[in-house]
């Protein structure tokens, strides 16, 4: 049903050696309404040698005066494989609730071979001035981010770079943090559109990474 005020959700992925996992969710991830107090999210991952995971949810949608603290902690062998998806919206939009929630902390560490990689932290409180995420001229903003990791994150990161012909309400870029690790961000203003761009860009992503082709049977 989502997250409540006072709940605590723990998420302990591991992915051993040789082994291939995909995860996705059955619907998007709700973060109610608090009217105080907040939630806790800890998510781990650990893929061992040789491995895959294509970790694939929906949007995470944050309902007005919640508050969510997220941590994200993934430990990749030096062998593995992953693509890893990340996408926000701004609100439940269709209940004429935007930028409506209370605060967003987000922490993600991702290391390669026991060594730190990428570590991030974003606080976004709308009451204290719009967030981030904003585009000039967009009512709405709407963001992903896809991590990909392995010996082919070079090759997909410049497939995903030199990708072109986007919409107006698309914006993107691609970046190559290590020769075994790779970003993709997109902001868009509409779900629709972060819909379709992140499954274009999975498409592309299938050449590197044929175990992409995965169906997860969502429409």
């Amino acid at each position: 049903a989502g997250l409540f005020a006072g709940d605590r959700l723990s998420l302990d992925v591991e992915v051993g050696d040789r082994a291939n996992a995909a995860l996705t969710s059955p619907s998007a991830s709700r973060y109610h309404t608090m009217p105080d107090g907040r939630a806790d999210l800890s998510q781990r991952f650990s893929v061992g040698g040789g491995a895959w995971l294509d970790f694939w949810p929906d949007f995470v949608i944050p309902q007005r005066g919640s508050w969510v603290r997220q941590t994200t902690e993934i430990d990749l062998h030096e062998s593995a494989q992953m693509v890893f998806l990340d996408r926000l919206a701004p609100g439940r939009v269709a209940h004429g609730e935007s930028y409506a929630f209370r605060k967003l902390e987000s922490v993600l560490q991702i290391r390669i071979g026991g060594e730190l990689q990428v570590r991030e932290r974003s606080v976004i409180e709308p009451a204290e001035g719009i967030w981030p995420l904003e585009v000039p001229g967009w009512e709405l903003c709407y963001y992903g981010a896809i991590w990909i990791a392995g010996s082919a994150a070079g090759d997909a990161v410049d497939r995903l770079a030199s990708l072109g012909g986007f919409p107006d309400g698309v914006r993107c870029g691609a970046s190559l943090l290590s020769p075994t690790l790779g970003t993709m961000r997109v902001v868009t203003s509409s779900s629709l559109l972060l819909h379709r761009v992140t499954q274009q860009f999975r498409a592309v992503l299938r050449d590197p990474f044929p175990l992409l082709a995965t169906d997860f049977r969502k429409l």
